[in-house]
């Protein structure tokens, strides 16, 4: 019983930005096919960095809840013994604050190190996108690496879960500029709100 509340709980993390992109279309009347340049929901073709990170998420958000929850999870679907789904545990979490440090970073950089350049809101729009761009890099770079730091046996069984994982994942990619127009957003407000919190 204590595993199904562990698998139940973990379907219910991943499906939290499905009802965060539904309740974005709700809240603001948009649809979301005409502001999105990619959208996979429940779909095998997630890249797998993608994946990654939200899994990552997952296994925090679940933690925060109950520190046996992402155990028993990686013990059941990884076929660990305790100690070393605990071991597992601390690793990813320890990969996740790796990740959303040089995702910070990078995004501060781009963002802001030059951000005195943009003058035109299709500029901005289009350092948005590409900041969504270069966080799937990041996280792509850092799948692979940790992956390969398991060892072939344990990367294959870990390939197998997160593949798994992915039918209960939504990934929404959005179109910058058809999004703030659609939301009739400043993109040049909304990023001097970005460095102003940044500290530029």
């Amino acid at each position: 019983m204590k595993r199904l509340v562990a698998w139940t709980s973990m379907v219910s993390l991943l499906l939290l930005c499905s009802i965060s992109a539904a309740q974005l279309s709700h809240d603001n009347e948009l649809d979301l096919d005409e502001v999105t340049r990619a959208t996979y929901v429940g779909s095998s073709s997630i890249p797998d960095g993608v994946a990654f990170r939200i899994f990552l998420n997952s296994l925090e958000t679940a933690a925060e809840d109950d520190q046996s929850l992402p155990i028993d999870h990686l013990e059941e679907r990884l076929g660990l013994d305790r100690s070393d789904a605990a071991d597992l545990v601390r690793q990813l979490l320890v990969e996740l604050d790796a990740m959303k440090a040089e995702i910070h970073s990078f995004k501060r950089n781009a963002n802001c190190s030059n951000g005195s350049a943009y003058t035109e809101r299709v500029q901005v729009y289009a350092l948005f996108d590409a900041l969504d761009d270069g966080s799937e890099s990041i996280a792509a770079r850092r799948y692979n690496v940790f992956k390969t730091s398991l060892g072939p046996k344990n990367a294959a069984l870990f390939q197998q879960l997160l593949n798994y994982q992915k039918a209960n994942m939504t990934y929404i990619k959005f179109n910058h500029q058809k999004l703030y127009e659609a939301q009739g957003k400043d993109a040049l407000q909304k990023l001097a709100e970005i460095c102003a919190k940044y500290g530029f």
